[in-house]
């Protein structure tokens, strides 16, 4: 056998040899990915239906953010009632009735025919909401 020969067969061995193991190495990288791009989709419509708010970076006028993990909620069929510096909105919360009040401020347009109104439970035992969304410009 020839050098050239010789050279030539370990070149085509030690190709073989390392193809199962780019294999194994390229199905455990999926294996470790695909779940981790599972996630970060569940992570990201964390807020569900509401999640277009988180996106948008929508603030109350003392600066905190409108939408947290499950506190912006759609109306159904509800209507803002303007009043003096912002509007009132009546809302069901646990089958209680709460009236709202949102400053003018904190008023922003809805992104479909909805109302959205923002608030954890010390806003709306307070009678107010950190953020109102209304249909069509505000």
């Amino acid at each position: 056998m020839t050098a050239f020969a010789f050279e030539r067969r370990a070149r085509r061995t030690a190709v073989r040899r390392r193809t199962p193991r780019a294999i194994l190495g390229a199905s455990a990288a999926l294996l470790v990915l695909l779940p981790a791009m599972t996630l970060g989709s569940g992570i990201a419509l964390a807020h569900g239906a509401a999640q277009w708010i988180a996106d948008g970076g929508y603030k109350s006028p003392n600066g905190a953010t409108c939408c947290g993990v499950s506190d912006c909620h759609r109306v159904e069929g509800a209507k803002a009632v303007r009043v003096l510096n912002g509007y009132k909105i009546a809302v069901q919360i646990d089958g209680s009735a709460y009236d709202l009040f949102v400053p003018k401020a904190a008023v922003f347009g809805s992104i479909d025919d909805a109302v959205w109104y923002c608030a954890l439970p010390q806003d709306y035992l307070n009678g107010q909401a950190r953020c109102l969304f209304l249909p069509g410009t505000v």
